[in-house]
């Protein structure tokens, strides 16, 4: 029996399609042949092959934002201070002079102060306050003033506009600035209190 005939037999007795069982001569066995693999490609090709399947990322795999690569929100703290400076004149004084010394209380640290406008009844100045425990804080202060003696009286108002390592966002408003400062030796003490966020 040749081939042609052993296919046309099998197709009529496996019926697995009525297009192909048909009465068909030898003849036209690789016409039904051709008919019947082009009906089993075509859904193949149709469907995902196993390759796009294995491309498409799975639920498993898949990073959840709630996990460990997912930002982190940083809350901001808030941080009191009440501290007392003691500083000394740095250079000649003039219409400007710098003021460095330490402060201590609830920090410690060093302090630099930069009196940029001073009169009798007001000043206005620059600071910046280096922690013991590292990184610093930098602000401004406008204050108002009376001389009694050879004292200058002063008391204003401290904004903190910045910082350094564990400061470097440290903003705060409205912070109490008051001291004295000696006409003669320019000998400064200072009192700063408030609070600022970090």
């Amino acid at each position: 029996m040749s081939d042609a005939e052993r296919f046309h037999g099998w197709a009529r007795s496996r019926c697995l399609l009525r297009a192909v069982c048909v009465r068909t001569s030898p003849a036209s066995v690789p016409i039904a042949l051709a008919f019947a693999l082009a009906l089993l490609i075509v859904p193949l090709s149709a469907s995902p092959s196993a390759g796009a399947r294995l491309a498409s990322p799975s639920r498993a795999g898949a990073r959840s934002p709630e996990g460990h690569g997912a930002p982190t929100a940083v809350t901001a703290r808030t941080v009191t201070f009440n501290i007392e400076s003691n500083l000394h004149l740095i250079g000649r004084p003039g219409h400007v002079f710098n003021e460095r010394g330490t402060f201590s209380g609830s920090q410690s640290g060093t302090i630099e102060i930069r009196f940029t406008s001073v009169t009798h009844t007001s000043g206005e100045a620059t600071f910046a306050a280096y922690s013991s425990h590292g990184g610093s804080v930098s602000g401004h202060a406008s204050t108002k003033g009376h001389v009694v003696g050879a004292t200058v009286y002063f008391n204003g108002n401290l904004t903190v506009t910045g910082g350094t390592g564990q400061w470097a966002h440290a903003s705060g408003r409205n912070l109490r600035f008051s001291g004295t400062v000696d006409r003669h030796t320019f000998n400064a003490k200072t009192h700063m209190q408030g609070s600022i966020t970090v």
